[in-house]
């Protein structure tokens, strides 16, 4: 056995390790010790660690790189778990100086990305340890701007499209998936911000809209996290705990959804050797049948059909609004078809539209697909994940 193959076994194995005691603690929050929306995105955070190690290119693995990567994770896991802690707020540093060293000082976008890294993910860690040495209640306003800023709630929206369109796999991939854990920041100050409603039905929208006008693939699920990140913080603004569950249950099903969505992306650009635009389709009739199947898995997730977990977190949602602010829940629900419009127009034309000149060497490798379908089961582990944690 080679040395590679026994560093890729090692490093699959150690990710698969931590993803499970994710999903135990998302299982069973009370019995660990760990707040019930802690738990459920740093599940999702771990399962999506996984993928990123399974997706890696074996020209990009090393000793280095793959021990990196276990400790960004335990990282991102503490702050996580214990986000306004002093061990939560150690781990945001060390995310964001991870973040530094992966970008390659070679590349012609190197100065565009670090200044995208710094603007959000270095803001954001900025304002939470601040926030830590400010008493309470003064560290509220801290916390909400972290919180907004992390999520890409416009205006603060431009480095996260900088970094999801041009940024490396490991990057692009963990910004799309741990933004989410930015909850745990906003829910315990949303009630006392109404101006959070207005916020974040302009996030909503503005996103939303966005997907319709934007031709890179990578941008198109870039704008789909905004709005969906504006939609959490309609639902953390309501004073209804079953409207917040709705927004968290939404928050994460998008996070695993669209990294799955932009592994598959960052898989089919490798094997091109050029990024995805809209001119190029057809890639799931021939060369990429198991790339086709996923994307539209993770397309009906993030459009809450039924089924679907976001399916029952839309329904949470906009159950609470219609009593409370029925015009808010029929924007809420424009928002949503756009959104659906603009996930499936990027999914049927790139895999299953006309087909092209271009032609994939390769399907999905064997630890690509695991990696997927891990992403897939963790989804239907959050259908039955508001049972679990009563």
């Amino acid at each position: 056995m080679s040395e590679l193959v026994r560093l890729r076994r090692w490093s699959l194995g150690v990710h698969a390790v931590l993803a499970f005691a994710g999903i135990y603690f998302a299982a069973a929050p009370n019995a660990a010790g760990v707040d019930p929306l802690h738990a459920m995105v740093t599940a999702v955070a771990a399962v999506a660690f996984l993928a990123v190690a399974a997706f890696r290119a074996t020209a990009s693995l090393s000793h280095g790189g793959a021990v990196r990567l276990v400790l960004v994770e335990l990282s991102v896991l503490a702050s996580t778990l214990w986000p306004s802690t002093m061990t939560g707020i150690a781990g945001a540093n060390v995310y964001f100086a991870w973040g530094i060293a992966e970008l390659d000082p070679r590349a012609p976008n190197v100065a565009r990305l670090r200044r995208a890294w710094f603007f959000g993910i270095g803001a954001h860690t900025l304002l939470i340890t601040a926030a830590a040495l400010v008493p309470s209640p003064h560290d509220t306003t801290l916390l909400l701007g972290a919180a907004l800023l992390r999520l890409g709630v416009p205006p603060f929206h431009s480095w996260l499209f900088v970094l999801i369109d041009e940024a490396p796999l490991e990057l692009s991939v963990i910004v799309v998936a741990t933004p989410f854990s930015a909850l745990a920041l906003l829910s315990p100050s949303a009630r006392l911000h109404d101006s959070l409603l207005w916020i974040g039905l302009f996030a909503t929208m503005s996103g939303a809209l966005a997907t319709l006008v934007r031709s890179s693939s990578k941008r198109v699920i870039a704008a789909i996290s905004v709005s969906l990140a504006g939609t959490m913080v309609v639902a953390l603004s309501h004073p209804a705990s079953s409207v917040r569950l709705g927004g968290a249950l939404l928050g994460a099903s998008a996070a695993l959804a669209l990294s799955g969505l932009l592994l598959i992306l960052h898989g089919i650009e490798a094997r091109l050797g050029r990024p995805m635009d809209a001119s190029m389709s057809g890639f799931g009739h021939d060369g990429g049948q198991w790339f086709g199947r996923f994307a539209l898995v993770f397309a009906i997730a993030i459009v809450a059909l039924p089924g679907a977990p976001a399916f029952i977190g839309e329904d949470l949602l906009v159950d609470g609004l219609l009593s409370t602010n029925p015009m808010i829940a029929v924007l809420m629900m424009f928002a949503a078809v756009l959104v659906a419009i603009g996930i499936f127009r990027l999914v049927l034309l790139g895999f299953f539209g006309p087909k092209t000149h271009l032609r994939l060497p390769a399907d999905a490798l064997l630890r690509e697909r695991t990696a997927l379908i891990a992403l897939t089961v963790t989804l239907g582990l959050l259908t039955v994940w508001p049972t679990m944690r009563n």
